[in-house]
């Protein structure tokens, strides 16, 4: 049975280096990824998802810091303080904390405030032991919150009143900007090191540079339950793979990912895996892993062969190459799915105490048109520091021979993210893996060329109240990709004065999709690409029959070039609306995105194709003229000659 190294776990595709995800921060800040050197000795860590942890046999709600002292080798110096202001911490989506006695206050260390540059180490060490002479048994529990940037979180403890100490890393599989959830509820399995001792000591070490932050409260020892399993994720595609960590150090990259959404004949045999973990005292036997999987034609459940777990090991329970039902084809299989993972074992957790088995989910949709890994969300963040000059790129690898004719990206407008009329992007695609050398094996091949593919951002983007934009962009040339090959979609930011287009991000949905990146003022893998493993840019590779002459069905509308093409500034565009709409809008811009030409269609029917007969008074030169529903746009490029 193998055992799983967390250091992994949570970024097994983030190889090479990882990148600041901060709003605020520079992109010089490029580092690599997390330390691996001693992942063989890291114990199993809980996410306990219960409150009810039993009776601490020491607890500490930090309504002060009397028993705790403090210190730091900082540079400028920076403490853990004691603080009831919940909203103190940095990252807005982990705002305000919510451990359970956070009224009376918690333990904090600000890392971010620091500013660039800057090199934190702050301890919080108990400062009285704490006497476990009778406990047989003993597991350190705490809330917490942190984003992790640069960081290493350690709990150290000590059997003999801080003569000695042992590290335990802490929060291993959260990876390069990535959160714990709030609170994070985690168990730290002591007996080895704590158990009979009568002058145990713990403290918590934050090391980073420039890092976010870490908020702790309620920290207490517990005995440790005889039988307890902890449920600590889960994955459902089979080419998503673990490695063992010689294997790992020696792979540049992995081509495979866990996609959000799958184009029907892109669906391949899955494969259910579960990360658990033995937190308890004894050896649990016959642990089975159950994926019950509700498609669009009913429900299907598969089970593992039941194994066992020993104690102190976490490890892999897989369900291998499962052809669901719904994937043999017609329209059934197009539609929402999702899978509950559940474990059963012979003891179960007798007590129920820690409740960190309870079943965990996973979504995905299967279309007839797009790979995606964004998960369909709106976003979750942007880049502003890496927005100039910089490549961002999605991977994708396809089960059987297919056709591309479109790209789709999404663009950001908010108040925080100022994209402007005139912001220029470059799209294009790729094949061929950006990590490795280039070479006999690895031929790269980009198949437009730099500008063949532009979109400018047009003063309409800010009119919608929408802050994600779709952008669909139809391919000059359809592409056929071959099973077994990287492919990348990709959204090119150039330079262009001082502004830049914003590109949203989504949280993802697996920890193995991975973001690649090129960024001019950075050297990264062997042709100067970095990876990033927290969040994934919003572009999709797709495909529809009409995209020729019309846009993408799951849009709802179509758009066709316009006739003829160059024109004189005569011209007829035809389009069609799949579902009745509201406030239609059809624009002509130039360029540098300035709205040359608009009209209101309004409130239209389904089914109809509809024409616009254009004479218009236009300069030589090149335009882009868009059909506009919702936050979904179709754009076309239009030659005017005179």
């Amino acid at each position: 049975m193998k055992k799983l190294l967390y250091l992994l776990a949570g970024g097994m595709f983030l190889v090479s280096t990882s990148v600041n995800a901060q709003s605020s921060k520079s992109a010089n800040t490029v580092k690599k990824s997390a330390d691996v050197s001693a992942t063989n000795t890291i114990k199993p860590q809980t996410r306990v998802q219960a409150k009810d942890l039993g009776e601490p046999i020491w607890e500490d709600t930090f309504e002060n810091l009397d028993n705790w002292t403090v210190s730091n080798e900082s540079t400028p110096a920076v403490d853990w303080i004691h603080t009831t202001d919940a909203d103190i911490i940095p990252y807005g989506p982990l705002r305000p904390f919510m451990s359970e006695t956070v009224e009376n206050g918690f333990a904090y260390v600000d890392g971010d405030g620091q500013g660039e540059g800057s090199v934190q180490n702050s301890n919080l060490t108990l400062a009285n032991s704490v006497d476990l002479s009778e406990i047989d048994n003993v597991s350190v529990n705490f809330q917490q919150n942190t984003r992790n940037f640069q960081t290493t979180y350690t709990l150290r403890v000590s059997p003999d009143n801080g003569a000695t100490w042992i590290d335990i890393p802490v929060n291993p599989d959260v990876d390069t900007n990535e959160n714990t959830d709030n609170p994070e509820l985690t168990s730290i399995n002591v007996s080895e090191y704590l158990a009979g001792s009568s002058e145990a000591l713990i403290e918590f070490n934050f090391t980073a540079n420039w890092g976010w932050h870490w908020a702790i409260d309620d920290v207490g020892f517990y005995e440790t339950p005889e039988n307890d399993l902890s449920l600590n994720g889960v994955h459902y595609d089979e080419y998503v793979e673990y490695l063992p960590l010689e294997e790992f150090l020696d792979t540049d990259y992995l081509p495979e990912v866990e996609h959000s959404s799958y184009k029907q004949d892109q669906v391949r045999p899955l494969s259910f895996i579960a990360e658990v973990s033995n937190q308890g005292v004894n050896v649990q036997t016959g642990v089975v892993l159950t994926a019950e999987i509700t498609t669009p034609d009913g429900m299907e459940s598969v089970s593992s062969d039941p194994v066992d777990i020993e104690a102190g090991v976490a490890t892999l329970i897989k369900i291998e190459d499962v052809m669901l039902d719904a994937f043999s084809g017609g329209e059934g299989s197009i539609g929402n799915y999702s899978v509950e993972f559940s474990i059963g074992w012979d003891q179960a957790d007798d007590d129920q105490i820690l409740g960190n088995n309870e079943p965990m989910s996973k979504s995905f949709t299967v279309n007839d048109e797009y790979m995606a890994t964004d998960l369909g969300t709106d976003w979750a963040t942007y880049y502003p520091t890496l927005g100039e000059d910089v490549i961002w790129g999605t991977r994708m690898m396809f089960e059987q021979e297919t056709t591309i004719n479109y790209i789709q990206f999404g663009i950001l407008s908010t108040d925080d993210a100022p994209s402007q009329p005139g912001d220029v992007v470059y799209l294009n695609m790729r094949t061929g893996s950006v990590l490795e050398t280039e070479g006999g094996e690895n031929p790269m091949n980009r198949l437009y060329g730099d500008d063949e593919i532009e979109y400018v951002l047009t003063e309409a983007e800010f009119t919608t109240g929408e802050q994600t934009i779709w952008i669909t962009m139809p391919l000059p040339e359809e592409v056929t990709v071959s099973p077994g090959v990287v492919y990348q979609g990709e959204v090119e930011i150039p330079v262009i004065g001082e502004d830049y287009l914003w590109v949203p991000f989504s949280n993802q949905q697996s920890s193995f999709v991975g973001v690649l990146f090129e960024y001019a003022e950075q050297s990264g893998g062997p042709q100067g690409w970095w990876t990033l493993g927290g969040n994934v840019p919003h572009i999709r590779l797709g495909y529809n029959e009409s995209l020729g002459v019309d846009g993408p069905s799951d849009l709802t509308f179509k758009l066709g070039q316009n006739y003829p093409n160059p024109t004189t500034g005569a011209t007829r565009i035809d389009w069609e609306l799949l579902e009745p709409a509201n406030d239609v809008q059809f624009r002509i811009t130039d360029i540098n995105g300035r709205l040359v030409y608009q009209e209101d269609l309004g409130n239209r029917p389904a089914g109809v194709q509809e024409s616009l007969d254009l004479n218009l008074d236009l300069a030589a030169g090149n335009y882009q003229y868009a059909l506009q529903v919702g936050n979904e746009v179709i754009v076309r490029k239009m030659v005017v000659t005179k």
